[in-house]
């Protein structure tokens, strides 16, 4: 696979610190010294990206940096510590999603909202958070209309305002550990 900085969209785009993404990029690797993928890397303006590699090292995914793209799959990486309010908002091809551990930061006052309207999402599975008494964010996941089933591994969380999978109508399957408090209502 060539992995030059060009804007063939049959070849692997490599996004370095403050790269501007071209338009036409479909398939795209982070490069491992990039730390932060900031606020708004590829909104919109990459409707064609597919694919996206990103290395460990990653800490942290900024607001709205893939809303809109099309992206198939994501595997985040066990580094990441922070993920952004709407980071992946409208992506509707993703299918699966897994949250690394540890990742302490969601979103922002207004809610996190990171798989928001990612349509053909079927399976959403978060590990455990970094602390006790953890809380998932307001509508992590929402208005997903293909969401199945969700995964929440043992750990004590607690649900914030109880949206966190609001609008997800085939919501059918939900494995939740004995010791989650607070779930609330799921909106539907």
């Amino acid at each position: 696979m060539d992995e030059s900085n060009n804007n063939s969209n049959t070849e692997v785009f490599v996004y370095t610190e403050g790269v501007v993404v071209p338009e036409d990029v479909v398939r795209v690797r982070v490069h491992p010294s990039v730390t932060i993928i900031p606020d708004k890397a590829f909104k919109d303006q990459n409707k064609k990206l597919e694919e996206i590699e990103l290395s460990d090292g990653l800490l942290e995914i900024g607001e709205e940096a893939f809303y809109g793209c099309s992206l198939k799959q994501i595997t985040l990486p066990s580094t990441l510590r922070t993920l952004g309010h709407r980071a992946f908002y409208n992506c509707a091809n993703i299918s699966t999603v897994h949250l690394p551990d540890y990742i302490q930061n969601f979103g922002n006052r207004y809610g996190c909202e990171a798989f928001s309207r990612c349509y053909n999402l079927a399976n959403f599975r978060m590990s455990p958070p970094p602390r006790k008494n953890s809380t998932i964010p307001n509508e992590i996941v929402c208005a997903c209309l293909n969401l199945f089933s969700v995964e929440i591994s043992e750990s004590d969380v607690r649900f914030h305002n109880s949206t966190a999978f609001a609008w997800c109508n085939s919501l059918r399957n939900i494995a939740i550990p004995y010791d989650v408090s607070n779930i609330g209502g799921f909106y539907s």
